[in-house]
């Protein structure tokens, strides 16, 4: 009979850096990890991105998941993830010292064996701020399973939240570091822009629970329509 793995155990696996760890106490899994999704935030506080990146954990860890956080910064939602069972991994210098630059946090976050790779992102486009200009839209780095899962992501975000659709799109001649060196990993990635902070309407929008709400079930329904997966 195969032994117990705790999460401690599971991120002793991971950790080949010493990186500064908090792991959710209390939990047991009686298998390897096989389904292992890595998020990734520059701050934990209660803010547009961090929450919805909670919401999608929650969904995550109760379709049976082992979720993993990449943060860069320390805030008021840390307390969340770990109740909820996310394994938080902080790859900043606490110091505050020195910038950790965006190879190491891929370094670090492959080590984690993603089986794929989405960056929330609040969107600032417009030549001028304010403007009016509005939409969703995502990017992706070359492969196909990445572009089926941006195509799908982009749509639920702009049905969701009842602005444009302003498409998934390559993101080769844009150069984006994480979704192209995660894709050259091996690991399908989407990089998805909610709506403009530069659109008053947008922002004050952005600030309530309904659109945390709106951009995390937006991205998991696109997961699980992509592979199959129950919704629990």
């Amino acid at each position: 009979m195969e032994k117990m793995w705790t999460v401690q155990k599971i991120i002793e696996e991971i950790d080949r850096d010493n990186l500064m760890l908090y792991v959710g106490c209390g939990v047991e899994l009686d298998k390897r990890i096989e389904n292992r999704i890595v998020l990734f935030t520059h701050e934990l506080k209660r803010s547009g991105a961090p929450s919805v990146l909670l919401d999608m954990a929650k969904v995550l860890v109760k379709m049976e998941y082992t979720v993993f956080l990449i943060a860069d910064e320390d805030g008021g939602l840390l307390e969340d993830f770990i109740r909820y069972g996310v394994n938080v991994i902080r790859v900043d210098d606490v110091t505050g010292q020195t910038d950790v630059g965006l190879r190491e946090r891929v370094n670090r976050a492959v080590q984690a064996k993603s089986d794929l790779h989405i960056s929330i992102h609040q969107n600032a486009f417009g030549d001028v701020a304010p403007n009016d200009i509005t939409g969703t839209e995502t990017f992706y780095h070359l492969d196909e399973e990445s572009r089926r899962l941006a195509d799908k992501i982009t749509a639920n975000m702009a049905r969701n939240m009842g602005r444009n659709n302003r498409m998934a799109k390559s993101a080769n001649e844009l150069n984006l570091f994480i979704p192209r060196e995660m894709t050259k990993q091996g690991i399908p990635s989407v990089l998805a822009e909610g709506i403009n902070m530069f659109n008053e309407e947008d922002v004050r929008y952005m600030m309530t629970e309904k659109y945390a709400n709106d951009y995390a079930e937006a991205v998991i329904e696109a997961i699980v329509k992509q592979y199959n997966l129950i919704y629990k």
